[in-house]
């Protein structure tokens, strides 16, 4: 069953949308894209599919609009519009407590209203700010009010640590050059770096919850382990593990007030959620 919001990206459902044009621009973009790719598919499945999503917009017109027979020139919103659009907030919000709840497991109860605001423009939610308040508070978080003051202190390099992390994430050719590695998926932070070096992808929450002392006494473990390493056409990543475990231990882990630049640098770059929204985005709606 396909889903209005779903096809027609452009729809406003959260507040849901009281302007008929836009609507009609919306769901006619949408169905001109589908009309597009139908003329240069060739597999029938994908046909299929295509054709379906077409049929699907021009059926649902009886549906939101109270004047549909005039198309392309309606003008009056149905109550079903409403009640589409308000039905797939609550989806959203579902999805999105699913992402806070998680969150919240693993780290401070504490977020800022830039970061907020960024994840909104970043991660593809489409909820309303105000929605987006609700859930983080009704999770217990505490929202602080984003003042216009100096942009706080960060640790040494960490935009080059973060850079490096990205590039272990995103290696498209990890599996063909570490076939037995552990999943390089989920390296959003480097307390899930530590979990991938330590072959406990899953478990970054474990060693976020370790001492700083603790977590250096890894790396530096795991940098006699690497010290060898270097980029090279067998090893890619090579180079970038070792100077991300030696970067880690210098400017991050090397004492606590670090540690704790590096906690108010993930509150405010915020990468993990932004994984979060977007590994949570396409779940399928009876798993939530």
């Amino acid at each position: 069953m396909h889903d209005l919001f779903e096809l027609a990206v452009d729809l406003i459902f959260d507040p849901p949308e009281t302007n008929a044009d836009r609507v009609l621009i919306a769901m006619r973009k949408a169905e001109q894209g589908f009309i597009g790719l139908l003329r240069s598919e060739t597999e029938t499945i994908k046909m299929n599919e295509l054709n379906a999503k077409i049929a699907f917009l021009q059926q649902i017109r009886k549906e939101i609009f109270e004047d549909y027979h005039n198309y392309p020139n309606c003008k009056r919103l149905s109550r079903g519009f409403r009640e589409l659009a308000l039905k797939r907030t609550e989806i959203e919000i579902a999805k999105l407590k699913s992402a806070v709840d998680t969150l919240a497991a693993v780290g401070k109860k504490v977020i800022t209203e830039g970061s907020l605001n960024r994840q909104k423009q970043n991660s593809g939610i489409r909820l309303s700010i105000e929605n987006i308040e609700k859930v983080y508070q009704d999770a217990g978080f505490t929202i602080q009010k984003t003042s216009k003051a100096a942009k706080p202190q960060f640790p040494a390099r960490i935009e080059y640590i973060s850079e490096n992390l990205k590039r272990i994430r995103g290696f498209s050719q990890y599996r063909q050059f570490y076939p037995t590695s552990p999943d390089n998926a989920d390296v959003d932070d480097l307390y899930a770096f530590i979990a991938f070096l330590e072959n406990d992808p899953k478990n970054a929450a474990r060693y976020r919850a370790k001492t700083t002392p603790e977590i250096k006494k890894i790396l530096d473990d795991q940098a006699l382990k690497i010290a060898p390493r270097e980029e090279t056409a067998r090893d890619p990543l090579g180079k970038i593990i070792k100077d991300t475990i030696s970067m880690s231990k210098s400017n991050v882990f090397n004492n606590d007030a670090n540690r704790e630049k590096y906690e108010k640098y993930l509150l405010y770059k915020l990468p993990e959620l932004s994984l979060l929204f977007q590994r949570l985005k396409n779940a399928p709606k009876d798993s939530l």
